[in-house]
C-alpha cells in the first residue's frame, strides 16, 4: 500500500525504500546506517520530540541522481509486514 523506490547506498544496491512525502526526515534502518558516523540528536515532529540517532549519508542514489542526506536511524521492520515484498 506504500509507494516504493529502489535506492542505492554506499556498498548496497537495489534497496527498497518507502516514499513518504510528509516525512520530516529521511529514515534508514540500522542495518544500512554507517555505525561509526551516528550521532545522538533530538527529532521534533507533529507528535512531539524524541531522542534519536542521525547519520550522514554522502551518497544516496535514486533514479540516477545522487543526494547527500542526514537520516534518522530507526528500525523499520514493521514496514516489511505491510508489503508483499520486503522493505529495506
Amino acid at each position: 500500500p506504500y509507494p516504493v523506490v529502489v535506492v542505492a547506498l554506499p556498498g548496497r544496491d537495489s534497496l527498497r525504500f518507502v516514499v513518504d512525502a510528509a516525512a520530516g526526515a529521511s529514515v534508514v534502518a540500522p542495518a544500512h546506517a554507517p555505525r561509526s558516523r551516528c550521532v545522538a540528536t533530538t527529532v521534533v515532529g507533529a507528535a512531539g520530540s524524541a531522542p534519536m540517532r542521525m547519520v550522514p549519508i554522502d551518497s544516496l542514489r535514486v533514479a540516477g541522481r545522487v543526494f547527500a542526506v542526514r537520516a534518522v536511524v530507526q528500525d523499520l521492520a514493521r514496514f516489511g509486514t505491510l508489503s508483499s515484498r520486503p522493505i529495506d
